[in-house]
């Protein structure tokens, strides 16, 4: 703690009370360390479009850049824009935290290796390839290519640098990390067998490297909307939370909230569409309930963003595919559940948030869901000239007459 601090003043008698009732929240480690870089922090909701937010050049990276901290993100997840000029390469970095990438556009190559190695690994990708550098390794990027490379990066470096406060100990770093890190020949050669993950046994591949994410076939989910499709990739044995997902032309997904505070961010990788979200104060209802002025939308394409949970505490979301093509989205959760604050006890039994509210999960079905959210997807996918797609057995059911379910909560 090096800012200068004030004598404590203790109250006087009884009636009063010791310090202040309200206090602005301080900046972070992490909030200084960006600060630093003298680079754009883009905040809020999202963005359509990644390539149109303002960007810098970063000294630190050698290439052009902008930090990204969408709202409710804070302290579990970092995210960078990162723009490489033609036939230009990032400065040489190694870091004890995660480190996910995904290209937007651009080609060229990755180069890794260990400190003190003369072995590097390089391995190539283009516009779609997904791939994670492993913890505490040398590595650098370079862009072959004519045009600027543009990569939507994902990180846990903000609990990394909020609990260790020292860069040195972040970026200097000697120790390696075997486990995560083995040096094999194929270590980044792409993996495509698929495995049950361990806790909720839904689809995972385990492999470093992603040739296009934006196209590789995803396995049948149907948790989230009817023909859902996703996959776990978990990469370079890392910590770092993900998932992609996608939604079937001319459907949505279920409402539901995050099981606490935190959130998560969906990039578009492929398609368009929009997200909703609103606190659950506002009920699962909000348009009939008087509440439709707290929803919050974000329109997106390819390259675009949104968070989950812009409030940070349990906001309810839905994702609307309004393309002619399915909507595919990326999902950054930054640190896995165990390095940060965790919801519940070891051995707690957990349920499935994508189970109905009234079964104990946290999703509104689409047969309780708000009218106007159908009414104005409709029109939407009219105007798109989009045929709407959901089956009719999934609005089964009906809200009784008269009542407006509300679970009003923080």
């Amino acid at each position: 703690m090096s800012e200068t601090l004030d004598n404590f003043v203790e109250p006087t008698g009884e009636k009063k009370t010791a310090g202040v009732g309200s206090w602005q929240v301080p900046k972070t480690p992490y909030d200084f360390f960006m600060e630093a870089d003298d680079i754009p922090i883009y905040r809020g909701l999202g963005m359509s479009d990644v390539r149109e937010i303002p960007k810098k050049p970063w000294k630190r990276m050698g290439a052009l850049g902008s930090y990204i901290q969408l709202d409710g993100t804070d302290g579990k997840l970092g995210m960078y824009a990162l723009e490489i000029p033609p036939r230009g390469e990032t400065t040489i970095e190694r870091h004890v935290y995660d480190e996910v990438c995904y290209v937007i556009e651009g080609r060229g190559s990755t180069e890794v290796w260990r400190e003190g190695s003369s072995r590097k690994h390089v391995f190539e990708w283009t516009a779609g390839s997904l791939f994670a550098i492993p913890v505490n390794t040398n590595h650098r990027i370079i862009n072959v290519s004519s045009g600027p490379a543009v990569f939507i990066v994902g990180t846990t470096a903000p609990p990394i640098f909020n609990l260790f406060d020292n860069e040195g100990f972040i970026f200097g770093n000697s120790y390696e990390f075997t486990d995560r890190f083995d040096d094999s020949d194929d270590y980044f050669r792409p993996k495509d067998e698929l495995r049950a993950d361990p806790m909720r046994k839904r689809a995972m591949r385990i492999t470093n490297l992603i040739p296009d994410i934006a196209t590789c076939e995803l396995p049948l989910d149907n948790q989230r909307s009817p023909g859902y499709r996703r996959v776990i990739p978990h990469m370079a044995a890392g910590k770092f939370a993900m998932f992609v997902g996608e939604h079937l032309s001319g459907r949505y997904s279920m409402a539901h909230h995050p099981p606490g505070p935190g959130s998560v961010v969906l990039i578009c990788i492929k398609g368009k569409g929009y997200t909703l979200a609103w606190p659950r104060r506002a009920g699962i209802q909000p348009f009939e309930s008087g509440n439709g002025h707290l929803v919050e939308r974000q329109d997106y394409s390819a390259g675009g963003m949104v968070v989950n949970n812009p409030g940070g505490t349990g906001w309810f979301h839905m994702h609307h595919s309004t393309g002619s093509e399915p909507l595919r989205l990326m999902v950054y959760g930054g640190a896995m559940q165990g390095v940060g604050a965790q919801v519940n006890r070891p051995g707690d039994k957990e349920i499935s948030g994508n189970l109905p509210l009234e079964e104990g999960g946290r999703s509104i079905t689409y047969r309780n869901e708000d009218p106007h959210i159908r009414e104005e997807y409709q029109r939407m996918l009219a105007k798109e000239g989009v045929e709407f797609q959901m089956p009719d057995w999934a609005y089964e059911g009906t809200v009784p007459e008269g009542e407006i379910l509300d679970i009003a909560g923080p």
